[in-house]
């Protein structure tokens, strides 16, 4: 039996709708995260996900969505919503989402090597406000390094967005 993931994902700054986005559908699991598939939002903020059963032995799955944003051929996370526990396996579930989207955002980019000079393919890179950590509000973003560069995107809170680890060389931001 198919079901369906659906729900529009809007601007909680603005209200609009957000089109383009990536909306990928979840059922959490105690130990691992089953993917019950994807699709982008249209012009109304829209998506549906249709989802043709459940994991073998599962009928009331858990699911949850993440919300993407492709920046310089990268997926980057936005937001991710709540768990919907038990969900009947017979039912279609509807998830809304508002996230922070700033439009005319700034992008954090660089390279990002270990102190060898190779390329750090696969780290982390993650954003803050210039006063982290005293509030947990300030974190800007994240994303992983791709083969030889990396690239954060959606930061637009004081248009600085330095990001501060150790290990990390400067970055520029646009």
């Amino acid at each position: 039996m198919s079901r369906t993931v659906f729900g529009t994902i809007t601007n909680e700054l603005t209200g609009k709708a957000i089109p383009g986005l990536k909306v990928v559908a979840w059922d959490d699991d105690d130990k691992t995260e089953d993917r019950m598939g994807e699709a982008v939002t249209d012009e109304n903020g829209a998506y549906q996900i249709l989802y043709a059963g459940v994991p073998l032995g599962e009928t009331q799955p858990d699911i949850f969505i993440k919300v993407y944003k492709h920046i310089f051929h990268l997926s980057l996370l936005l937001a991710k919503s709540r768990v919907y526990r038990d969900q009947d396996a017979a039912s279609d579930c509807r998830i809304d989402l508002r996230i922070a989207f700033f439009e005319k955002a700034r992008s954090v980019y660089g390279l990002v090597t270990w102190e060898d000079g190779s390329p750090a393919d696969g780290a982390t890179v993650a954003a803050w406000d210039d006063d982290y950590p005293s509030s947990h509000d300030d974190y800007l973003g994240s994303g992983r390094v791709a083969p030889r560069a990396f690239a954060l995107g959606a930061l637009a809170r004081s248009g600085r967005g330095d990001f501060h680890h150790p290990a990390l060389p400067s970055a520029g931001v646009s």
